[in-house]
């Protein structure tokens, strides 16, 4: 049989197999509803990690560095002491990593060549790897969807990854080979970042012969500075502004409670220089968020009388960056509402907490 013969007969087979296969199937005339598709039934609430935070007090810690080991703190010390110019490096690289002067036109050339590295250190993960930072390398921007934290006795580094697929969580001890470091964010030194790294798991802490991860937290009441760079605290406070996609998941919490919109009122002549030297002073010191002391201001105006408000008078604010998929998944925490959060506080842009999970915050009234 000739080969053109044989391909029109397989054709007239598929066909009578495709028509024999639609007769077996129930028409519809009606596209399927919401409902039949989606199902009638709300969207869980999002399950809430069980995470053992411990207090760091009376000496309490993770016996990280080992003895004879290096720690975060020798990383920290590979960094400028100093703000960093315009003109000066970003990039600290072990010897060979980043080929040939002038090879990547980084901010002052070159990466800066380090002979300390590379470093292997051991610490202690203390947020789940999916947190997403774009930084700029080498004048690229570089979007890393799998950064989180390491924490040990001497200090904290955020880690970035361009990866959400990791075997490791919230309390998981790894061994971590440092390559090369950069500052993530202008000329800030707290915004330190390991760039490259090889990541492996460590031996786990035991206690009562099982294993235990345990995430210690130091209490915070004044406003986060640079010196809280990647440790994980502990805030309290009201919930003052909520976490929307306008404002990228900006969660804010105040001290004390404080009316929302006040701030938005028309003031004149002695109200009005009180609201605004007031703001200007409330952003340098208790708060940065201008939403936060418009509203603080001009409470405390109204409230107090004069043309002038002590900070002292002002409520503390904290930022939280809240987790887009939290977000999706109906983490919305109202306004006035009481809350307990704990997690690593990073410089981003914004001095702000990470909050990634639900076994990280705890409603108190």
């Amino acid at each position: 049989m000739r080969p053109r013969a044989i391909r029109a007969i397989g054709i007239i087979l598929a066909l009578g197999a495709a028509l024999a296969l639609g007769a077996c199937v129930d028409p519809r005339e009606d596209p399927l509803s919401g409902e039949e598709i989606w199902g009638t039934g709300d969207a869980p609430e999002p399950a809430a990690a069980q995470i053992d935070y411990r207090e760091r007090r009376d000496g309490a810690g993770y016996g990280l560095p080992r003895p004879g080991q290096k720690g975060i703190a020798d990383l920290i010390a590979l960094f400028p002491t100093e703000e960093a110019g315009f003109n000066d490096p970003d990039i600290f690289a072990a010897p060979g990593v980043f080929d040939g002067p002038g090879a990547f036109q980084c901010r002052g050339g070159s990466p800066r060549v380090v002979n300390e590295l590379p470093i292997e250190i051991e610490a202690v993960v203390t947020i789940y790897p999916r947190q997403y930072m774009k930084v700029t390398v080498c004048g690229q921007d570089e979007r890393h969807y799998g950064s989180f934290t390491l924490e040990d006795d001497t200090g904290g580094i955020v880690v970035l990854r361009d990866s959400r697929v990791t075997p490791w969580s919230y309390g998981d001890r790894v061994k971590v080979k440092v390559n090369a470091l950069m500052l993530t964010f202008g000329r800030d030194l707290d915004t330190r970042a390991i760039l490259l790294s090889d990541i492996e798991p460590a031996p786990q802490a035991i206690e009562g012969g099982q294993v235990i991860k345990p995430i210690f937290f130091e209490k915070k009441s004044e406003p986060f500075t640079a010196a809280d760079a990647s440790r994980v605290k502990q805030i309290e406070g009201f919930v003052h502004i909520q976490p929307t996609n306008d404002n990228f998941g900006s969660l804010v919490l105040t001290s004390t409670p404080i009316p929302v919109g006040v701030g938005g009122q028309t003031f004149q002549g002695e109200a009005l220089q009180c609201v605004r030297s007031c703001e200007f002073a409330c952003q340098q010191g208790p708060c940065e968020s201008a939403l936060v002391c418009g509203d603080a201001c001009a409470e405390a105006c109204l409230r107090l009388g004069g043309t002038s408000v002590s900070n002292d008078a002002l409520p503390k604010c904290w930022m939280v960056g809240v987790d887009s998929e939290l977000q999706r998944r109906g983490f919305f925490p109202s306004v006035g509402a009481r809350l307990q959060i704990r997690g690593p506080v990073v410089n981003n842009f914004d001095r702000a907490m990470w909050l990634l999970d639900l076994g990280q915050v705890q409603e108190l009234d």
